[in-house]
């Protein structure tokens, strides 16, 4: 039998993590430009705005935005949780707007037999989520690709380095120092500074 054994356990070393202030944090949501044609200033507001990560506004589907709630459902979040978010209202209309812009990219994908990629396996079970509107990504490439796996033409998402290049670029205007996901840092900062409910705050997070 194996005796109990005293091991040294690495720590993880105890990091301050960067919040922009607000006025740093006002003048990026001001200044950044939509990059090649993407919305990337919408979704850093949204970064902002719900205190998202880079990838989850990116990775969200038509039926993911309910505008009735005013949430956003955020699906295999980090850890594979999902979790619900405030939908600000300040970004309501944009969003209608791009909704208009993937619908038509998404109507014309189903004239031309073009299939949105699916998580797991749902494709293989149900096959006409494929070109189902509610499966649509709300912020679609222009272009579609090919499958890494398949090699099927499918319609992917927007990529995550248009918005952090469209943060870089913004970022180097300003003479400041922000990344995206500290925008992510600076929503949960602002909102313990303005008294919100701290545990309420984890669980949005």
């Amino acid at each position: 039998d194996v005796a109990k054994v005293n091991a040294l356990r690495a720590t993880r070393p105890e990091q301050v993590r960067h919040a922009p202030s607000i006025e740093d944090t006002i003048a990026l949501l001001r200044d950044v430009r939509d990059e090649a044609g993407y919305p990337a200033n919408l979704v850093v507001r949204m970064l902002y705005g719900s205190g998202l990560r880079v990838s989850e506004p990116l990775n969200l589907r038509i039926k993911d935005v309910r505008f009735e709630r005013r949430e956003l459902i955020l699906k295999a979040a980090k850890g594979r949780k999902d979790r619900v978010v405030r939908l600000p209202e300040a970004v309501i209309p944009e969003i209608q707007q791009q909704m208009q812009h993937a619908r038509k990219i998404w109507q014309q994908d189903v004239q031309d037999g073009i299939p949105v990629t699916l998580p797991h396996q749902l494709a293989r079970k149900y096959p006409e989520y494929q070109f189902a509107w509610p499966w649509a990504f709300l912020f679609p490439m222009h272009k579609p690709c090919k499958h890494p796996r398949t090699g099927e033409t499918v319609r992917w998402r927007m990529m995550e380095d248009i918005v952090q290049k469209a943060v870089k670029f913004s970022r180097r205007r300003l003479g400041i120092q922000v990344v995206p996901h500290e925008l992510r840092h600076a929503y949960a900062t602002h909102c313990l500074d303005r008294g919100v409910n701290l545990k309420a705050l984890q669980e949005a997070m």
